[in-house]
């Protein structure tokens, strides 16, 4: 591999399927079907960065021309050893984000005709399909539709919804997943141990954490924060590498802003901000932060969740006990819009300040909410006696000098209906929405009175729609 780059996402990318991590399943089907013989003619890679879509192209790629019957591929034989380095005949790689236009797509497919010349299989790897125009799809759409027993497709996409559907429906899709965590971990120690460097779990588990589901980004950060100092990578190490603020820090923000000191939480972020701290990367950590106390909420047994150190993690228990599951929400989504706004903005750091005192906006009407959950039913029995209930108007204004006399507690003890109707017969409503109001008793129960009035319809008609009904003779 002399002449090309000593990048660590290079130097250990796999030249074998059992190297490869997080995508078994992928690798099963695949290898059920080289064995079988029914290998298709065109696969379509989809995933994020750093998944493995191009490493699993190749090695697809090594996997039908190898010469070892016994190891597919084995990395080691002759055909297996050029298409790492590149230099395969049979293997083409286009990169379609930089050869996306219609002539592009009709040279490559001028060669699809022509057999192998070393190999059993022509593999064309085309990287970023997505990013092919119109008209290359086109172009290649015939050539899908009838394609040479000797050719096979390698797609490879981060946007599988801007292919076609035609050339969708004739590929066999794979999904990559992302990398887990403890994957992850996994092997960033076993890279370490290779360039023999000391590093503590808890700098592997950051690392992790931030190269979210990418282990090409998580072997670009380990390679950054090995270049600060030769002996043994820390977390502190980790957190200068990525220009974050920290949990310490962030603890001591969400303090300000739980309490209601904004002054402390605006001063401390943007000394932090000062100090050279990333406004991004403290928008995600404060994210995933708020994440962690949501899960401290749910449940005391999820620590193995929370990637901090213990200390931390009590500091976050404390502090999510003193809010609601509500507030965690509410914080969560206005986070997740400052970061949406913030993409592109000249100067974030305005539009941060803003998130944190909506953020603390958000506790008043939390503890409202609560407030308004502890107290009972909004109506009251009132003892309004001597006064006739209006059957047309069931709902009046209260008499402001109306004396409360009984709660419904008192109703809901197994009081006799004879004791807890009066004459009056009516509640009224203590909320702020219904202040003012009363109801009929007998309109809540539905209860029908014993003295019905009875009234002409001449008289309803004049009285409400001010109209003289005229019997015909």
């Amino acid at each position: 591999m002399q002449g090309k780059s000593n990048a660590l996402y290079t130097r250990f990318r796999p030249n074998t399927f059992d190297e490869v991590i997080g995508q078994e399943n992928i690798i099963k089907v695949f290898l059920n079907q080289l064995k079988a013989g029914s290998v298709s003619h065109a696969y379509l890679l989809c995933g994020i960065r750093g998944t493995g879509k191009t490493t699993l192209a190749r090695l697809m790629a090594k996997a039908v021309n190898c010469l070892d019957p016994q190891k597919k591929p084995c990395g080691a034989c002759e055909n297996c050893r050029s298409i790492t380095e590149e230099s395969h005949m049979d293997v083409i790689e286009i990169d379609a984000a930089s050869n996306n236009g219609v002539d592009d797509v009709r040279e490559l497919i001028d060669t699809v005709a022509y057999p192998p010349s070393v190999a059993e299989k022509k593999v064309y790897i085309i990287d970023e399909v997505h990013m092919l125009s119109q008209g290359a799809f086109n172009a290649l759409l015939k050539t899908l539709e009838e394609p040479p027993s000797h050719v096979i497709f390698i797609f490879a996409t981060t946007d599988p919804n801007k292919i076609p559907k035609t050339i969708l429906s004739r590929c066999m899709r794979f999904d990559l997943r992302r990398i887990t965590e403890s994957d992850l971990v996994k092997r960033l120690g076993f890279v370490c141990e290779s360039c023999s460097r000391e590093i503590e779990e808890d700098a592997l588990k950051l690392i992790a954490v931030n190269a979210e589901g990418s282990l090409r980004d998580a072997l670009s950060i380990l390679e950054q924060v090995m270049a600060i100092d030769e002996g043994i990578i820390t977390r502190e190490d980790v957190l200068e590498s990525l220009h974050a603020v920290g949990d310490g820090k962030i603890i001591e923000i969400m303090d300000g802003v739980l309490s209601n000191d904004l002054e402390k939480a605006i001063v401390t972020c943007n000394n932090a901000f000062d100090d050279g701290k990333d406004e991004k990367q403290f928008l995600n950590d404060l994210l995933i932060y708020l994440r962690n106390m949501m899960l401290a909420k749910v449940s005391g047994e999820l620590d193995a969740l929370i990637n901090m150190h213990s200390d931390d993690i009590n500091e976050l228990k404390r502090q999510a006990s003193g809010v609601s599951m509500d507030f965690i929400e509410r914080a969560i989504f206005e986070i997740v819009r400052i970061i949406d706004l913030s993409k592109g903005a000249s100067y974030p750091r305005i539009l941060i300040e803003a998130g944190l005192i909506k953020v603390s906006n958000c506790l008043s009407p939390d503890k409202s909410i609560k407030k308004e959950e502890t107290k009972p039913s909004g109506i009251k029995k009132s003892s309004n006696v001597g006064k006739n209930t209006n059957d047309e108007m069931p709902v009046t204004p209260a008499e402001t000098s109306a004396p409360v006399a009984k709660s419904q507690e008192g109703m809901a003890q197994g009081k006799s209906e004879k004791d807890t109707t009066t004459e009056n017969n009516e509640f009224i409503f203590e909320s702020d929405e219904l202040s003012g109001l009363s109801i009929s008793i007998d309109k809540l129960t539905g209860k029908k009175e014993e003295k019905t009035k009875k009234r002409d319809i001449k008289d309803v008609m004049k009285e409400v729609y001010n109209i003289d009904v005229v019997e015909e003779e």
